[in-house]
């Protein structure tokens, strides 16, 4: 696995020469000293110190083109090592550059590169003080991909730079994780806390990176209330709760295999669990998503309204062959119902379904629209060539559900 850090650059404070003679910019960082896992390293930069304490493979700096790049030149390349042509040239173009300057202009960003190291990469965003400049950098953030390797760690380091710069890009490396086929992971969030080195004498590097559990919670509270998926949530409650996690699991399984015995069984389950224990995060978030269908379904016992409020709620979620294959079952096990038969032998249903067609005392005028739900379950259900239109299906589904109240309430 290649380890990557992304860091952010910004523009520094103004600062008078030093009198010796030596090289320095008009603007720096003051050298601080920050402690990573109770080792402590002096540097005006906290990239710096995570690079010597973690040894990363790659470094991926970030900024606008008034960003202190002359420094970061100087402090990665070691002052032996300095070209003063370079350093002096890019201090004046940076200090002078503003919002306007084209990205292009900037000089010696190969140079820049080199001092990084093996596969590092200058990143030049613009200040994104409009729609369209955040778009840009949309643009730019997302084409980080291209130079990072397959199977890559990623710490993103947020001390520096604009305060909205860093908050922005750290959602757009989660998407990118998410839907890159490079399996990249942002397993850190770095901040160097410089509000307090007054009073500690050093700033503590802390690890943000449960805002990105956050994010995964969020994802799997939105999949859990809006498909039933629960999947994530479970893989995320393993080691915290490995009984609450199973139970997830189970329910997430019986939904998407659509069992409604199993659907209705893990319902009453999961009504009797209790959140007390959970750590912060799931027990805000848990809660609230398991409870927003255990509250809809835990107190339906007749089987066939359950199927009827299932067909309603995956209607809702746009789940919408479930829907149609829920509410077709739910008629004729209504019909088992009051035929009092049993709903869940395959012999009663199929007597049940024949029944509908030739007692006019079961259903009545209800029987037509449950033909019309009938055949549009099986066009779905089979994959049937039809004429039928995809958005006429789902608009139908509505009334249909409507009429057919009356066999369960």
């Amino acid at each position: 696995m290649t380890k990557t850090l992304i860091s952010f650059l910004g523009t520094g404070s103004l600062e008078k020469n030093d009198s010796n003679g030596s090289l320095k910019s008009s603007r720096q960082y003051r050298t601080s000293k920050y402690r990573i896992e109770n080792a402590e390293y002096d540097s005006p930069f906290i990239s710096d110190a995570l690079r010597r304490h973690f040894n990363y493979d790659q470094h991926i700096i970030i900024g606008t083109v008034r960003s202190m790049w002359e420094e970061a030149y100087r402090v990665f390349a070691g002052e032996d090592n300095i070209n003063a042509d370079i350093y002096l040239s890019l201090s004046e173009f940076c200090i002078n550059a503003n919002h306007k300057t084209k990205l292009d202009e900037f000089p010696y960003k190969n140079e820049l590169e080199s001092v990084f190291g093996n596969n590092g990469k200058v990143i030049l965003i613009h200040y994104g003080i409009s729609q369209q400049e955040i778009e840009q950098n949309t643009r730019i953030i997302a084409g980080i991909e291209q130079y990072l390797a397959y199977d890559t760690e990623i710490s993103l380091d947020i001390t520096h730079s604009f305060r909205s710069l860093p908050l922005y890009f750290m959602n757009l490396l989660i998407y990118l994780e998410t839907v890159s086929k490079k399996r990249l992971k942002v397993d850190a969030i770095y901040y160097g806390m410089l509000d307090v080195y007054r009073e500690l004498n050093y700033a503590p590097v802390v690890d943000l990176s449960s805002v990105l559990k956050m994010n995964k919670w969020i994802t799997g509270a939105y999949l859990f209330k809006e498909y039933g998926n629960a999947r994530l949530i479970s893989s995320l409650m393993e080691q915290e709760n490995k009984s609450l996690a199973t139970q997830l699991k189970n329910y997430s399984e019986a939904n998407s295999i659509n069992s409604v015995a199993a659907i209705k069984q893990e319902v009453k389950k999961l009504s009797a669990l209790k959140f007390d224990a959970l750590s912060p995060i799931p027990a805000m978030i848990i809660p609230d998503a398991v409870g927003e269908f255990v509250d809809a379904f835990k107190d339906i016992e007749v089987f066939s309204l359950f199927q009827y409020e299932l067909a309603g709620w995956h209607y809702r979620k746009g789940n919408y062959g479930h829907a149609y294959m829920m509410l077709a079952e739910a008629v004729i096990t209504s019909a088992c119902e009051d035929l009092e038969i049993h709903y869940d032998k395959e012999a009663s249903r199929k007597e049940a379904k024949e029944r509908i067609w030739t007692e006019n005392s079961l259903f009545g005028s209800k029987r037509s629209i449950y033909n019309k739900v009938n055949k549009t379950r099986n066009i779905i259900v089979h994959s049937l060539e039809n004429d039928k239109k995809i958005h006429g299906m789902i608009a139908d589904f509505s009334s249909f559900y409507d009429k057919l109240e009356p066999l369960f309430k």
